[in-house]
């Protein structure tokens, strides 16, 4: 199983952001910017390839000395919805015989920075 990490602090910009952090960077979704849903549903693209190649869980992991609680109260929920979501597409992949544990597009890695 690969483990990731979610948190929510701020970037360079000093925006509020969702950060997944992968190797060697971490992929950031603004949530002050209009386009904060797309990359969202960008984001959980990008877990579903990892998907075809093992299972894969979220942990939230509080950033010390961030202060909005309320983004802090919905990357945590946003988290636990989203490993229910990976879980049951997992099973999906499994169910229909996709292939697996080939080599489907890892996460990108790359900074998103707002455009």
């Amino acid at each position: 199983m690969k483990h990731i990490e979610m948190t929510v602090t701020t970037n360079e910009r000093a925006q509020d952001v969702f950060r997944l952090k992968t190797e060697p960077e971490h992929i950031d979704v603004v949530l002050t910017e209009d386009n904060g849903t797309n990359d969202l549903k960008n984001l959980f693209a990008q877990l579903l390839q990892e998907l075809f190649k093992d299972d894969v869980e979220i942990k939230f992991v509080k950033t010390d000395g961030y202060k909005t609680r309320i983004y802090e109260d919905v990357c945590r929920e946003y988290v636990s919805v989203l490993n229910q979501e990976l879980i049951a597409a997992r099973e999906k992949i499994l169910e229909e015989k996709l292939p697996v544990n080939e080599s489907a597009p890892a996460l990108d890695g790359n900074k998103r920075e707002p455009r």
